[in-house]
């Protein structure tokens, strides 16, 4: 037996007995991973599997007679079994599944580390096993076994629901580090493990946040990692994290103002901050939390078809006497397909305007198209400009865009829902200059600042517009008070969640100057990987400002966009993506969404990206 104390420490030199055959100090460290079916847990032993350090590998070939050492012929791989281990001050107490059916009470604040085998491997690099000693009371991140007597470690996950939570609150930005960016657990042991919990019979709480947390950890791609290059979605710092629980605790709604009027003029307060860095007036524009981008762009191409035609409301688009056409780049976001088939206007509604060489909308070619669609006798009725493009981060010429837009008598939309991150640097602003002259604007905030999704934000220009087209009388709540703006009223939501708070927290946390540094940090690492890029022999592809770098090199296989990504994917180093244009290009992306990534993760990148095991690009 290995017999670990309260602090970890080996309380007798049995470790060094069972370890000692190698006449070496050895420092063993067993890795966490997840591929065993929960419902095994409680009746089977979970099994760990570590890598040797040099010089044990030989040990394995010649298995001692001993129980301890015996081969295990079912991995495919040699393997040393090295036996069980428990806490000094359990040792006369019956093993825990045994005595509670597979749930361990508290043994006076000294915990039991069940029974599982230790496997140590010969450095063979097969499947990783899994340990989830959740139903022993805690869960295991590793264990240090040292024939010298030094320390060992031991992380204890508490029973307690609100201890555990508090814990990964507290440990897991760090932690976060030291995992995969992509998940461990395989398909078929993720659905096994949710399968294996039988919604009809009530469960200990505790317990089942202990594997939720485990399930999150082992079976997802960490967005919240510094080496995650992927999409929009961003590492979070602890206010944003806090706001949601203090939401889900006190659980306002925010339909209408005097049924929260506490969270309702946070929600407003930190609206009218983010309108003034938006360059529209408070007191003439309204704003509104939305559940993303989509609901936004949702709501301002129905405002644009209500502002082109008054009776949409009331007749909806049959007493139309043309059809309604909506104008975007081919780099916009796909959201507008769906805006298109939602609003009624139909896909043959949409324009896809083409781009220029810079993945910008070809405001000349909007232009034409918008003549010809007249003279059809179509109405164009709304035209999109996109500050940060998905793919590649352009920025469309939002400035042109306004002129043509005024001069046309178009409602102008800007979906910002990621370049609106640029708001907030005094240094990138002047690349969405403009913006301020839209009818509209989606602006993500779990895009643009280090907070958990979803907050979304919708901006508009014509509030009397936006009263008219979402009022509703109803029969069974209050009236709205005097000077004060039911939510409800003025967007697609009914029942609203407390949204705001975690803007609200962040910003008031760091103040405008450090979110500023944070957006700046982002931007000067995306430039860096582009020089990092070249350096390397890639090509950077795209021109823009914004934290995002698309990149190739010359004779780069067809299928190389897409194979890249996935083997680094499967490596757990990094994740990046890749950008398909409508040219039919194909690029490999990486955007800079984490406010901690720094030199030392983007040169892991672009190292991963040369490693001799890549194979030919060519």
């Amino acid at each position: 037996m290995v017999h670990l104390g309260p602090d970890g420490e080996a309380l007798d030199n049995q470790a060094a007995e069972v370890m000692d055959v190698t006449h070496r100090d050895v420092d063993l460290e067993i890795v966490h991973a997840a591929d065993v079916e929960h419902a095994q847990h409680l009746g089977q032993r979970p099994q760990v599997r570590v890598e040797p350090p040099e010089g044990l590998a030989g040990m394995l070939d010649q298995p001692d007679g001993n129980e301890r050492f015996q081969p295990d012929a079912q991995r495919g791989a040699r393997h040393l079994r090295v036996g069980p281990l428990e806490h000094a001050a359990a040792r006369e107490r019956p093993h825990p599944l045994e005595a509670t059916g597979g749930r361990e009470a508290d043994p006076g604040g000294e915990f039991l580390v069940g029974e599982p085998s230790i496997i140590l491997q010969s450095g063979q690099n097969d499947e990783v096993d899994s340990v989830n000693w959740h139903h022993c009371a805690f869960e295991t991140k590793s264990i240090r076994l040292c024939p010298n007597q030094e320390r060992c470690t031991l992380r204890v996950m508490a029973r307690d629901p609100l201890k555990i939570l508090t814990e990964r609150i507290l440990e897991w930005p760090a932690a976060v580090r030291e995992a995969r960016v992509t998940p461990v657990l395989s398909t078929d042991a993720l659905d096994r493990r949710i399968a294996a919990h039988d919604l009809s019979q009530p469960h200990d709480l505790g317990t089942l946040v202990a594997e939720v947390v485990d399930l999150l950890e082992q079976g997802g791609l960490h967005a919240t990692h510094p080496r995650y290059f992927g999409l929009f979605v961003p590492g979070v710092r602890r206010a944003g994290v806090i706001a949601d629980a203090l939401a889900a605790l006190y659980n306002p709604q925010l339909g209408a103002w005097w049924h929260a009027p506490a969270a309702s003029e946070i929600e407003r307060h930190t609206l009218a901050h983010l309108s003034r860095r938006l360059g529209f007036s408070p007191s003439d524009a309204t704003a509104m939390f939305t559940t993303g981008g989509s609901e936004a762009n949702l709501t301002g191409v129905l405002l644009a078809l209500a502002s082109a035609f008054p009776d949409y409301p009331r007749d909806g688009l049959v007493g139309l006497a043309g059809r309604p056409v909506l104008y975007v780049s081919d780099q916009a976001h796909d959201s507008f397909v769906k805006v298109a088939r939602v609003t009624g206007i139909g896909e043959r509604g949409l324009r896809r305007v083409p781009s220029d060489a810079r993945q910008r909308l070809d405001v000349d070619d909007l232009r034409q198209q918008i003549a010809r669609d007249r003279a059809a006798g179509q109405v164009p009725f709304c035209v999109v400009g996109t500050a940060g493009t998905t793919a590649t981060g352009a920025i469309d010429p939002l400035p042109a865009l306004a002129d043509l837009c005024r001069a046309e008598g178009i409602w102008f939309h800007v979906d910002a829902a990621w370049g609106g991150l640029a708001l907030l640097s005094e240094r990138l602003r002047p690349h969405v200059a403009g913006i301020e002259r839209a009818d509209s604007v989606t602006w993500d905030a779990h895009k643009t600042m280090p907070i958990p999704m979803g907050a979304g934000m919708f901006f508009c220009r014509a509030r009397r517009l936006v009263e008219s087209f979402f009022s509703v009388h109803t029969g069974y709540v209050p009236d709205a008070l005097a000077g004060r703006e039911d939510f409800y009223q003025g967007s697609l939501q009914w029942s609203r969640r407390f949204i705001g708070l975690k803007v609200f927290l962040t910003l008031a946390e760091l103040g405008s100057e450090a979110v500023a540094a944070l957006v700046d940090h982002q931007a000067a690492m995306a430039h860096l990987l582009g020089e990092r890029l070249v350096e390397a022999g890639w090509r950077v592809t795209n021109d823009t400002p914004l934290p995002l770098v698309c990149f190739t090199r010359d004779h780069l296989r067809p299928d190389a966009t897409a194979d890249l990504p996935r083997r680094l994917a499967a490596e757990g180093v990094a994740w990046i993506s890749e950008a398909r244009l409508p040219s039919g290009e194909r690029w490999l992306r990486a955007c800079i969404t984490h406010h901690e990534t720094g030199p030392s993760d983007v040169d892991a990148l672009v190292s991963s990206l040369r490693s001799p095991d890549r194979g030919s690009f060519g």
